[in-house]
C-alpha cells in the first residue's frame, strides 16, 4: 500500500465521512495540462459554494498559458515554488472587502 493510501493511522469519529479522513494532499504534481472541461467543472462547483448573504464575494484568477503560469509562479514564496512549478494550473482567490448589498465590512476577508 502506498503512503498516499495508507489511512490506518487515522482515527476519526464514527460519524466523520471517509471523504474527509481518507483524503490525500499531494505535495508533488505531474506537469500535465488540465482540460478546459476539468477547469470549468472546478469553477462551476466553486460558484455553488455557500457564502454570507449569498454574495459569493470572491474572484478566481488562474494562469491560462505559459507566460501567465510563470508570472503566477513568480508570485509564490520559494517553498511553494518547489512543488507548484509542476502543477497543471496556478490560481489565486481574491475576496471583496465589503458587501455589495450594504457596504459593510466583510470581516471574513484576511488582509495582510
Amino acid at each position: 500500500m502506498s503512503e498516499a493510501s495508507n489511512f490506518c493511522n487515522r482515527n476519526p469519529l464514527s460519524n466523520v465521512n471517509k471523504l474527509f479522513h481518507q483524503r490525500w494532499s499531494p505535495r508533488a504534481f505531474k506537469k500535465t495540462p488540465l482540460s478546459k472541461h476539468i477547469v470549468n467543472s472546478i469553477f462551476d462547483a466553486a460558484r455553488w459554494a455557500p457564502s454570507c448573504v449569498n454574495e459569493q464575494p470572491w474572484l478566481f484568477v488562474t494562469s491560462s498559458g505559459s507566460n501567465d503560469f510563470d508570472t503566477f509562479l513568480g508570485l509564490l514564496n520559494e517553498s511553494n515554488k518547489v512543488w507548484a512549478k509542476n502543477a497543471g494550473l496556478i490560481g489565486f482567490i481574491f475576496a471583496k472587502k465589503s458587501f455589495a448589498h450594504n457596504g459593510n465590512d466583510n470581516n471574513n476577508v484576511v488582509v495582510k
